[in-house]
């Protein structure tokens, strides 16, 4: 297997967020994959006290979103983080945590993972089961600038999304 200096750290530091399996269940919605063969998925609940801490996101009114997916191939280099966040209606609040959320592991990876820090590949994936808001392009163009547009899935009024794996294994701009 290659080097996979992310995968590591995110062991190191948010060991006691690991989720066991590939699904999550959080207001009213359900994220989940299946793992094809020769990959590696992890889903941590960061939205806890043990992550927040260790990805020092503490303090009065610190949002944060509520998962990190990890994603990569066994024979490739390549590691995806997938920040996923599960809201009722509110996706300026799911754009402001994915936005803080994603500065924190930033500068966390840079600090702990190096020079492979150019391996590692961004996403995000917000699922609300309420419509779609009126007028918030703006917000949207947010996670735009940072991840790219094919980086990005907004989902709205569902209860189940089981496309994930499929997102994170698309190509990454």
């Amino acid at each position: 297997m290659a080097s996979k200096p992310m995968l590591s750290l995110l062991n190191a530091s948010l060991e006691a967020c690991l989720i066991e399996g590939t699904r999550v269940r959080e207001s009213g919605l359900i994220v989940s994959t299946e793992v094809v063969q020769g990959e590696t998925i992890l889903f941590f609940h960061i939205d806890c006290e043990e992550g927040r801490k260790n990805l020092n996101l503490v303090g009065v009114g610190s949002k944060i979103c509520d998962y990190l997916v990890f994603y990569t191939k066994d024979e490739e280099d390549k590691e995806i983080v997938c920040f996923l966040e599960l809201k009722g209606k509110d996706l300026d609040g799911a754009i402001k945590q994915v936005l803080h959320t994603y500065q924190k592991v930033l500068e966390l990876s840079k600090a702990r993972v190096g020079k492979y820090h150019q391996l590692i590949a961004w996403k995000v994936c917000i699922c609300l089961h309420g419509q779609a808001p009126r007028n918030r392009q703006s917000n949207i163009d947010q996670l735009i600038t940072v991840f790219g547009k094919s980086n990005i899935r907004i989902k709205h009024g569902i209860k189940q999304y089981t496309l994930l794996g499929s997102f994170l294994r698309e190509q990454t701009t």
